[in-house]
């Protein structure tokens, strides 16, 4: 699945916002400081989408979650999303 900016403006700016946060199992949460951001990547069809490039990537079936959070995420312990996702201009 290609991604591309003109079909999902808001939820590429909202995954450009989120760090993973955590893994249990297969779900991975996503920590994001806004509501906004979260609300848009839970949405359903978005998570569809998120988890489809998502598992063929990591070449498992997985579930993303994301939540806000106050405080930043340690950068240290952060993997940033725009290198799994290749975002077509």
């Amino acid at each position: 699945m290609e991604w591309s900016n003109d079909n999902a403006p808001s939820l590429v700016a909202s995954l450009s916002h989120a760090t993973l946060s955590a893994i249990d199992g297969d779900v991975l949460t996503v920590a994001v400081r806004y509501k906004m951001h979260a609300d848009k990547i839970n949405q359903p069809t978005n998570q569809v989408r998120i988890e489809t490039v998502l598992s063929d990537v990591l070449r498992a079936p997985v579930k993303i979650v994301a939540k806000v959070v106050k405080e930043p995420v340690d950068e240290d312990e952060s993997v940033d999303l725009d290198q799994i996702f290749e975002f077509e201009d």
